[in-house]
C-alpha cells in the first residue's frame, strides 16, 4: 500500500507534464525497468535508488498519459529474453491501446545471460567481437519480429561503430 501512496506522487506529475507535452505536440515516453526482469529491485520496475514506488504504468495508459514505454535491461542481459518470457504478455494491453512498447537491446559490451546459450558465457565484444556482433544481431532481429513495437538502443558515447551496424542489420536497415 505505501508504495501505491508514493508513486501517487508520479502519477500526478505525470498528469501535469503529460499535458504540456501532448499541448506542445510532442510524445510522452517513459522508461523503466519489467518488473520480472530488474535485477535491481525484483518485482519492481525501479533501482533501489528510487526506493520502492509504485509506478502505475497501466494506469497511465488508461488516462493517455503515455505514448511510449520503453522496457530498460542493464548488465550482461538483454530485452528480447524477458519479453518473450514475460512482458511481452504483460504490456498487451497497453499496446492494444495504442500505447507503442520498446524493448532495450544491451549494448554493454558483453552477454552473460543469452537464452539458450550460445556458446561459452560470458560473450564479450572485447574477446570475441565476431561472435558478439552475431548474438547482437540475432537480438535485435529477434525484438524486431516480436510483438514489441521495437527495440531501443542506448546510445553510449564510447561504443564502436561495428556495434551499431549489428544493430541496423539485425533491425533490418
Amino acid at each position: 500500500k505505501w508504495n501505491s501512496v508514493r508513486g501517487s506522487f508520479l502519477t500526478d506529475f505525470m498528469r501535469e507534464a503529460s499535458r504540456f507535452v501532448h499541448e506542445a505536440g510532442m510524445k510522452v515516453a517513459v522508461g523503466f525497468y519489467p518488473e520480472s526482469f530488474n535485477d535491481f529491485q525484483p518485482g519492481t520496475n525501479v533501482r533501489q535508488q528510487m526506493g520502492r514506488i509504485e509506478v502505475a504504468w497501466g494506469k497511465w495508459a488508461d488516462e493517455g498519459l503515455v505514448d511510449i514505454i520503453r522496457l530498460k535491461v542493464e548488465g550482461g542481459a538483454h530485452g528480447l529474453d524477458d519479453w518473450l518470457q514475460s512482458s511481452g504478455r504483460r504490456y498487451a494491453s497497453v499496446q492494444r491501446r495504442g500505447v507503442r512498447v520498446y524493448v532495450d537491446v544491451s549494448i554493454n559490451g558483453q552477454f552473460d545471460k543469452p537464452i539458450p546459450p550460445s556458446s561459452h558465457l560470458p560473450i564479450t565484444y572485447q574477446e570475441s567481437p565476431a561472435k558478439y556482433l552475431r548474438v547482437l544481431e540475432s537480438i535485435t532481429k529477434g525484438i524486431m519480429n516480436s510483438s514489441a513495437d521495437g527495440a531501443f538502443v542506448y546510445e553510449a558515447q564510447d561504443t564502436p561503430q561495428p556495434i551499431f551496424d549489428a544493430i541496423r542489420l539485425g533491425a533490418g536497415r
